[in-house]
């Protein structure tokens, strides 16, 4: 396991390089509403981490097992990402007009 988690983190940053190395220099910078934006998609979708947090409390007090409950919280976590990955991008697509 310890192989792995460290096998994913030389890849991960062995990619980054590469990446850095072939992205165009010329990409535009992030402007205010790209930040907004961005604000905007991880304050939203962090309610499924809060509301896991509560399942895995509630989980936790019954006492089941340890497999279930850490699997539900990397199902929590993976399903913030999408989300907010969603919300992003549908704010971009149909227009974000923060109030």
């Amino acid at each position: 396991m310890i192989a792995a988690i460290g096998g994913a983190a030389i890849a991960a940053i062995v990619g980054n390089i590469a990446l850095g190395i072939t992205a165009p220099k010329n990409t535009p910078k992030r402007d205010q509403r790209d930040l907004e934006i961005m604000q905007y998609g991880e304050y939203n979708s962090q309610f499924v981490v809060n509301i896991a947090g509560l399942v895995v409390v509630v989980m936790c007090i019954y006492k089941l097992e340890h497999f279930i409950i850490a699997h539900t919280l990397y199902y929590a976590l993976v399903a913030n990402a999408v989300l907010g990955g969603i919300i992003k991008l549908l704010a971009y697509r149909q227009g974000f007009y923060p109030q």
